[in-house]
């Protein structure tokens, strides 16, 4: 079968960006495809595998949560995000920003006040 794959990634752009932890598996499901098919859309389009724009879309997610209510608990935060504990919440956003939840909470609401919200926080490799 022969698919549009502008609009079928937009339907994978759609469904990430309303659900992050939606699996390749209930996306095939919900739109009626292949799984091989929406892992090479996504891979076509974005030059990233399913599992890295399905991550990213969860960090950005992490980033709004942490940065539109500071007072928020840190284990409300992993809830939201569907995380069981705050550990596994920290192991997420430390291997995406190179902090911890409370340290990057701290500079997006410093970039937010100087600039406006940035989610490109992780620091730079140094050779």
């Amino acid at each position: 079968m022969a698919y549009d794959l502008h609009q079928l990634f937009g339907e994978v752009d759609s469904l990430l960006g309303k659900n992050p932890r939606t699996t390749l598996f209930e996306m095939s499901r919900q739109l009626s495809v292949d799984r091989h098919t929406i892992e090479r859309v996504v891979r076509l389009r974005s030059k990233k595998s399913f599992r890295d724009l399905r991550r990213e879309y969860l960090y950005a997610r992490a980033c709004s949560l942490l940065s539109e209510r500071p007072e928020r608990p840190l284990k409300q935060v992993a809830s939201s995000l569907g995380y069981t504990t705050v550990q596994a919440l920290y192991r997420f956003v430390l291997r995406n920003s190179g902090m911890g939840p409370t340290n990057l909470r701290r500079v997006l609401g410093l970039k937010e006040a100087d600039q406006g919200p940035s989610l490109q926080t992780k620091p730079a490799k140094s050779a």
